[in-house]
């Protein structure tokens, strides 16, 4: 039982450590804010008012993301299997961004049908993050002082993953378009409903102890370890929620328009809930001195528990976002957002693109994309083609900084839609 509840602590650890969480594939928001799509529901419902059509079906097919907050390949290549001096040290350490090193790796794929000034969609989304404390990365890098605490405080794991489908309708509002001046105003809102399929938060508290002193135990653990976690499949697993959306845009004149949004304001509950738990304290032995009969990590196994946990009810992650949109010339629009984003985690970003229609039929957009929890800036493009109402696809790039070694993400989404 003991090894059993020992495997079980070590298999969340290394989740903490080093496992490629899954995120939802990030799609730059300013490819959103361009009006003309049926997906612009996702960014801010209002934009439905804006719809160029009667009917279109749109499939964002596929999305992939992959990013950290942490190193560029140039700096993996540049620094791999070579000699450290202090400055590369502290150039490697400070690349990361935050308290710890984060990754995520996500996917997605959804479906968007509007019909003049309402759209529905359904899809699957996911997001997730993982961190491990910076201190650990400090620790390999410059060694450990006498008897110095590396903190456990900054290592996380969070993330669900949903089955989302909803319904958005825009109005407008004449009077108040009179009222600013403006030639239109639009307010539109969402409703969603969330079928969880998984859900996962692990947080740690304490410090690990590398002991200087000779005789004793090298690694001492204090502190607490604490995971939630429900998913379809496992007994009673699963989630039930719902969401709304609200936004309003004003078209100032023929050529700008801007807007606001709040998204994804919701809860979500989730059933059969298990929970592991360590608290206390484990004195962990060099794996060299060891005896064949003697366990390499002591601890009270009653320090571990892995038992049912009530349902827990948690709060969407929402986003909230303003946008801007401009027409400097028919042929080519700009675009921007800037907001305040719960997923993967809580971060801030900014997001600029401009889209050119040379020649109309093959619509280019190239943009850059700056997040808080990521730390560096990243380039995107996109092209698509388009033929008697039909977006045959239409694909999208990011971190084209990639190419030249400085970057520290990649995403890709593809998709198309048929406008009539």
């Amino acid at each position: 039982m003991k090894k059993i509840k020992l495997f079980s602590l070590v298999l969340l650890l290394l989740l903490i450590v080093s496992s490629q969480a899954f995120a939802a594939g990030e799609t730059p928001a300013s490819l959103r804010i361009f009006p003309g799509q049926v997906a612009n529901l996702e960014a801010n419902p209002a934009l439905l008012g804006f719809a160029p059509y009667n009917y279109q079906l749109q499939f964002n097919s596929f999305s992939l993301n992959l990013w950290s907050n942490a190193w560029t390949v140039n700096q993996i290549l540049e620094n791999f299997n070579e000699f450290w001096d202090e400055d590369d040290k502290k150039e490697i350490l400070g690349a990361i961004s935050g308290n710890a090193f984060s990754v995520g790796m996500g996917a997605s794929s959804n479906v968007y049908f509007g019909f003049g000034t309402s759209g529905v969609h359904g899809g699957l989304k996911a997001f997730a993050a993982t961190g491990l404390d910076k201190d650990f990365f400090r620790l390999a890098l410059f060694g450990n002082e006498l008897d110095e605490e590396i903190k456990l405080d900054n290592s996380f794991l969070t993330g669900q993953g949903v089955v989302d489908i909803g319904f958005s309708h825009s109005i407008d509002l004449p009077s108040l378009a009179e009222e600013f001046d403006w030639e239109r105003v639009t307010i539109g809102g969402g409703f969603h409903y969330l079928n969880g399929l998984a859900y996962a938060e692990v947080n740690t508290d304490g410090t690990i102890l590398l002991s200087s002193e000779e005789g004793e135990d090298p690694v001492y653990v204090e502190g607490e370890f604490n995971a939630l976690y429900s998913a379809r499949g496992l007994e009673g697993g699963g989630g039930h929620g719902a969401a709304i959306d609200i936004g309003a845009w004003g078209q100032i004149n023929p050529e700008l328009g801007v807007g606001v949004s709040l998204n994804n304001l919701g809860l979500i509950r989730w059933s059969g809930v298990r929970q592991t738990r360590f608290e206390g304290e484990a004195r962990i032995k060099h794996p060299l001195l060891v005896d064949d009969e003697e366990e390499w990590i002591e601890f009270d196994e009653d320090q571990i528990t892995d038992e049912p946990h009530d349902p827990i009810t948690r709060g969407t992650p929402i986003s909230l976002e303003g946008g801007v949109h401009y027409v400097a010339h028919p042929r080519i629009h700009l675009g921007g957002t800037i907001g305040f984003y719960q997923a993967p985690v809580s971060h801030l970003g900014i997001s600029a693109a401009t889209r050119f229609f040379y020649p109309e039929w093959l619509p280019i957009t190239v943009g850059l994309d700056f997040t808080t929890h990521k730390g560096t800036p990243s380039l995107f493009a996109g092209f698509g083609v388009k033929a008697w109402g039909w977006e045959i696809f239409n694909f999208t790039i990011s971190d084209i900084k990639l190419a030249t070694g400085s970057g520290k993400e990649v995403s890709i989404q593809f998709g198309s839609s048929i406008s009539f």
